[in-house]
């Protein structure tokens, strides 16, 4: 007789299979929350990192703002010129250790200017004036010269533009110090010709200044283009590097003196008197800080929404600082589909307070 063999009826088999559904369904569930919440994590980190790093270059920079470009208790000038590599880089362009310029509703852009080496800010005074403009340079000292450091030289009024130099041979002579600046090979920044390679190339009189600066300046542009990345170019030889992805916008401003004072009176834009283009050295001379704000955006836009369909993320835009107006960001329908960080920092010019305060 054969033994009757069990097994699961149809409704069994039909509770088992729902039931197997339900838990596919609540895994699949938690799977899509928990790698959302992962691309968030990895989006916010990704624009937190842009914003560190940006802030940290340009506060690196903002530090060293100034070194080489000061004479003394006042700055040496307030336009540049530059030749390199053949082509006139700067021709009389104004110069400052830190310009903004004003990008509007959009972001600003911020030059700084320094020198490689300290001893910029000792500068060795001319014995002769110049008869023609690539004379050799006649100076009082050394004072640490040597050949193939670039130098700046600049006038004793500070109304003329400075020169970027390099030198061939520093020679004793006497009681003066000849400075040759021979053209061509190891020196790229001295012109055959300076008074063809700029429009004003002056006589430099008697009492003018060498600034040394030693292997080279730094003169480089912080700007956000139109991919959302920042980049620092540098304004001699033009190559440029992505710094930080992600970055919304970035906003800058001066904090100025009343002129008597070296107590910071007002944070100001860079317009009106304090635009790049037309700034003069008593207003350069007021500036005494500057304070960035750099707005970086997460990469990934999140699906949040509200019953009538706008994404509900970020309600308010950012604001660069908590007394200023958030950013305009209208243009983008989808804007509040992000999320933001501001990453803002107030960097003093230590280098243009310690020159003025002597």
């Amino acid at each position: 007789m054969q033994a009757r063999q069990g097994g699961m009826s149809l409704v069994e088999l039909m509770v088992g299979i729902a039931v197997g559904l339900l838990v596919v369904i609540a895994a699949s569930g938690s799977l899509s929350f928990f790698e959302g919440q992962r691309n968030t994590s990895l989006s916010g980190n990704a624009a937190m990192n842009s914003g560190v790093m940006a802030g940290y270059l340009l506060q690196r920079d903002l530090r060293n703002a100034g070194v080489g470009l000061m004479n003394a208790t006042q700055l040496a000038c307030s336009r540049l010129n530059v030749y390199y590599g053949g082509t006139t880089k700067a021709d009389g362009v104004p110069v400052a250790p830190v310009l903004i310029s004003d990008g509007g509703t959009g972001p600003d852009s911020v030059s700084i200017f320094f020198a490689a080496s300290v001893l910029g800010s000792a500068p060795v005074q001319l014995t002769r004036g110049l008869t023609a403009a690539g004379d050799t340079l006649h100076v009082n000292s050394t004072s640490g010269l040597q050949q193939g450091d670039v130098v700046l030289i600049a006038g004793s009024s500070g109304s003329d533009p400075c020169s970027v130099a390099q030198l061939s041979a520093v020679t004793p002579v006497g009681t003066d110090v000849e400075l040759s600046r021979a053209t061509g090979g190891s020196y790229p920044f001295n012109p055959a010709n300076p008074a063809g390679a700029f429009t004003t190339a002056p006589l430099y009189p008697a009492g003018g200044a060498v600034l040394r600066t030693g292997s080279g300046i730094t003169w480089r542009s912080y700007s956000v283009d139109n991919t959302n990345a920042l980049n620092a170019t540098d304004r001699i030889t033009g190559n440029s590097i992505k710094v930080a992805t992600n970055v919304l916008s970035m906003q800058a401003q001066y904090g100025v003196t009343d002129g008597i004072s070296n107590e910071i009176r007002q944070w100001v834009d860079a317009t009106n008197e304090w635009d790049a283009t037309t700034l003069d050295a008593p207003h350069i001379s007021r500036i005494r800080a500057v304070r960035f704000s750099v707005i970086v955006r997460s990469a990934r836009k999140e699906l949040a929404r509200d019953a009538g369909g706008a994404c509900t993320t970020t309600t308010a835009a950012p604001q660069p600082w908590p007394d200023v107006a958030p950013l305009d960001l209208s243009a983008d329908p989808d804007w509040g589909c992000y999320r933001y960080q501001v990453y803002a920092s107030i960097a003093p010019l230590k280098n243009v307070v310690w020159s003025v305060s002597q």
